[in-house]
């Protein structure tokens, strides 16, 4: 019973940690992604591609894809090696992904 409801304290701290913040002094972003004010909260906004986290959210790795027989590494943020494949394959570091997204489930957005 201690265990479960120490669980729910642990889970209910990730919550309140990653939600989208109403102060822009508690919104951390990733490197290249800055707080930006959307529908009065911040969130976090890529400088390079204008996608959209949450503030606080975990840094996940970066994707590792084959292209022309080399390999290149995707901006932080793409999960999938779609926007250099058209098959949109996984990355090369599928597996730091399987166990990023086991640790953050919120996070996956497939």
């Amino acid at each position: 019973m201690k265990s479960i409801i120490l669980f729910a304290c642990v889970v209910a701290l990730h919550v309140v940690s990653v939600i989208s913040s109403d102060d822009v002094s508690t919104c951390k972003c990733w490197p290249d992604f800055e707080p930006e004010l959307t529908k009065g909260h911040y969130h976090c906004r890529g400088l390079k591609h204008k996608r959209l986290f949450e503030c606080n959210d975990p840094q996940p790795p970066l994707c590792k894809c084959t292209v022309n027989g080399g390999e290149i590494t995707l901006d932080l943020g793409e999960s999938h090696c779609l926007s250099v494949d058209d098959e949109g394959r996984r990355c090369n570091n599928h597996e730091e992904f399987d166990d990023f997204f086991a640790r953050n489930p919120h996070m996956r957005i497939h």
